[in-house]
């Protein structure tokens, strides 16, 4: 970037710019033309053109395409602004290049036109070539800039709001701290909350767990009870097998007593009919029977009878031990069969009183679940809260921290205006004297800081768009805090 030289005791008491054009050259743009004179010991900041149409006040910055902030004395120079919205009548332009270099500058042109000299306008200088005589326009002589009154009410005002801003920063400083304190408040509770939750949770678990454990060895015994109840089956089941046996057998014994009783029914019978005919004497006959021996018919039917006798006295005598062993077993299966039916009722109270000690163990484990799980989801939205509200925090302080930057630009664009102030009021002060480039850096500080020094509408931005911040986050301090409430 080329840059201006520096000053030396004889340089020349005024600036003069000589203006070739300056108009129109697009909707959007507007552009000057000229040539500088008398630029030694001066130094360009970035261009600034204030247009006034009616009540309209702009201020516009130079584009870079043509870096119009460096000039050499009687070379071409152009710098372009751009201009939004429509075309307007202008009737005041001031060109302004430094703190204590500025001019006026006539009507714009139509495009492609040029600035006609003027009555008023001097001569070429020394340093002006040829074929800049040829093109020359109306020499302008510099002033410095009149804004200084302009300067100076803004800088009250900055002054004010930095201070409005200031406070309300303190405020909303404390409304952030005493919002986070609050919350931290509310999130230790809701941390307490879930901890005396997940506590109880586990207590419930423990004791449902040792219900469960309980039910289980319950259980055990239930099934080993049962066991035992189909052994005792088992051994009922071979006991009645043995008392159909020996039923059987009694059946078989009582057929074998019946047929020895009529055996010896007809064994008496016979003997009777032999009684009778030994008894009868026997009638006159042509032809006598052979005698029969009568001692031998009635041993052999003595001994048949006795012999008749002993059976049935046997049947007799197994029948009864039948009838007895029938009897025991009668009363064996009778008994047991009570029995079973007493220790079968007792399983089946315990049994009942098994699945409903169960069935109630089992409803509050669920009860116990159901409640741990609405534990953990109230312990989920608090924690979702609480995330909220730590990323609405961070998003408040972010923008907080915007605020402060954006209040720091502006209470930086106000201190170089108030630098540029004292500067234009020292150089007039001092009749107008050229500064040079040390004296001024050293007056109105380093061309970077001076650049930032703007026209009220660059100056009031920042403020806006601070105290636009600022509303955003006493906004969402607000909503943080309605939510949390």
């Amino acid at each position: 970037m080329a840059r201006n030289p520096t000053s030396t005791p004889d340089a020349p008491p005024a600036v003069a710019f000589e203006v070739e054009r300056f108009g129109w050259t697009a909707a959007d743009r507007l552009e000057v033309t000229g040539r500088w004179f008398g630029l030694r010991g001066h130094r360009f900041m970035r261009p600034a053109l204030i247009v006034e149409a009616g009540d309209e006040r702009r201020r516009l910055l130079a584009l870079l395409e043509h870096k119009p902030w460096a000039a050499d004395d009687g070379e071409p120079w152009t710098a372009a602004f751009a201009w939004e919205g429509p075309k307007v009548e202008v009737s005041i332009a001031e060109l302004s290049v430094a703190p204590s270099v500025a001019v006026e500058l006539p009507s714009p042109t139509p495009r492609g036109g040029r600035v006609r000299a003027s009555k008023g306008a001097a001569g070429a200088g020394p340093g002006r070539t040829a074929s800049a005589a040829g093109r020359s326009g109306p020499r302008i002589e510099a002033h410095a800039e009149r804004r200084v009154e302009t300067l100076e009410r803004d800088l009250a005002a900055a002054r004010e709001e930095l201070a409005a801003l200031r406070a309300e920063r303190e405020e909303l400083r404390r409304a952030a701290r005493a919002g986070t304190a609050r919350l931290r408040a509310e999130v230790a509770e809701a941390q307490a909350r879930v901890a005396a939750a997940e506590e109880a949770a586990a207590t419930e678990r423990a004791r449902v767990e040792a219900s469960l454990a309980e039910e289980r060895t319950r259980a055990a015994e239930l099934e080993a009870d049962l066991e035992r109840e189909r052994v005792r089956s088992a051994k009922l089941q071979e006991t009645a097998a043995r008392r159909a046996r020996a039923a059987e057998g009694l059946a078989a014994l009582e057929a074998a007593r019946d047929a020895a009783v009529r055996e010896r029914d007809a064994v008496a019978a016979e003997r009777d009919e032999l009684r009778a005919a030994r008894d009868t004497p026997p009638e006159p006959a042509e032809a006598a029977p052979p005698a029969v021996d009568g001692s031998d018919a009635a041993a052999e039917r003595d001994a048949a009878v006795a012999e008749r006798d002993a059976l049935a006295r046997a049947a007799t005598e197994e029948l009864e031990e039948a009838r007895r062993e029938r009897d025991a077993a009668l009363a064996d299966r009778d008994a047991a069969r009570e029995e079973t039916g007493r220790e079968r009722r007792t399983l089946e109270r315990r049994i009942e009183q098994a699945e409903r000690r169960l069935a109630d163990a089992v409803t509050e484990r669920d009860a116990a679940l159901g409640e741990r799980d609405a534990i953990r989801r109230e312990r989920n939205d608090w924690m979702s809260e609480v995330d909220a509200a730590k990323a609405a925090r961070d998003r408040a302080r972010s923008e907080r921290e915007a605020a402060v930057r954006a209040r720091d630009d502006a209470v930086s664009a106000s201190e170089a205006a108030q630098a540029v102030a004292q500067a234009s009021a020292f150089d007039r002060a001092a009749g107008a004297t050229p500064l040079t480039a040390t004296d001024r850096r050293t007056r109105s500080g380093s061309p970077r800081r001076r650049s930032r020094t703007g026209p009220p509408v660059a100056v009031w931005a920042p403020r806006v768009v601070a105290l636009g911040v600022l509303a955003l986050i006493i906004v969402v301090v607000l909503t943080m805090l309605r939510g949390v409430l």
